[in-house]
């Protein structure tokens, strides 16, 4: 959902640039702009990744994820495992951010293994080649933790995937929330969190500067894959 705009080395295509202004030199023209264009396209044919397609992110989306339904707890709570119906919604999770055409650039999962296992299972029905990044800050449950992973994406990420745990994935929702996006999934988010939910933002700012009320709400979602 992260919309670019794109901008190049040279007007237009570099190609097309050199076609039409080379051409429109005669071979005995020795003007000063001719020169230019001649040995700025020289240099662009020897080496034609100089003047590659430069990519800059204009609209950035966020996707906090909490983990599937887990097993009951024990002694070690990072080692539970996802319950069967946990196994089955996060498949879910996985499908529904493929039919929203959410394939992340980066994503970040809490150490805990409900929430490797969570996202595992859902990139294997989104399709995405994204290699997720283990952080245990996730796993410290605090909406400055996850701000400062946030903050840690690369500048050039369109779409950032988090996948962690309630009560920080709720509140960090709720703390971005601008009150101008979806009201209908506002409403639904402002009733329950709970496990295998999905909130979408929209982010206007960097990722280095996101910061309470700098994300619009558009779209709120609990996937269930209909596991026992």
């Amino acid at each position: 959902m992260g919309t670019t705009s794109r901008s190049y080395g040279r007007p237009t295509t570099t190609s097309s640039w050199c076609e039409k202004t080379v051409g429109s030199c005669s071979s005995e023209e020795g003007t000063r702009s001719c020169g230019r264009a001649r040995n700025t396209c020289s240099q662009w044919r020897k080496s034609p990744r100089r003047y590659a397609r430069v990519t800059r992110v204009t609209t950035r989306t966020l996707v906090l994820i909490r983990h599937a339904k887990a097993e009951a707890g024990g002694a070690d709570d990072a080692a539970r495992s996802l319950a069967p119906r946990g196994r089955a919604d996060a498949g879910a999770i996985g499908r529904w951010l493929a039919a929203e055409r959410l394939g992340p650039e980066r994503v970040v999962v809490s150490p805990a293994r409900r929430a490797r296992q969570t996202w595992d299972l859902a990139a294997a029905d989104l399709g995405t080649a994204a290699e997720p990044v283990i952080d245990g800050r996730i796993y410290d449950n605090t909406v400055e933790d996850l701000l400062a992973v946030v903050g840690d994406a690369p500048a050039d990420i369109a779409t950032l995937i988090l996948v962690g745990h309630n009560p920080s994935m709720a509140e960090l929702a709720f703390t971005l929330d601008d009150g101008s996006g979806d009201q209908a999934a506002r409403t639904e988010m402002a009733r329950n969190y709970p496990t295998s939910a999905i909130a979408v933002f929209a982010i206007g700012a960097e990722w280095t500067a996101l910061r309470g009320g700098a994300g619009r709400l558009v779209r709120f979602a609990v996937p269930r894959g209909g596991g026992g």
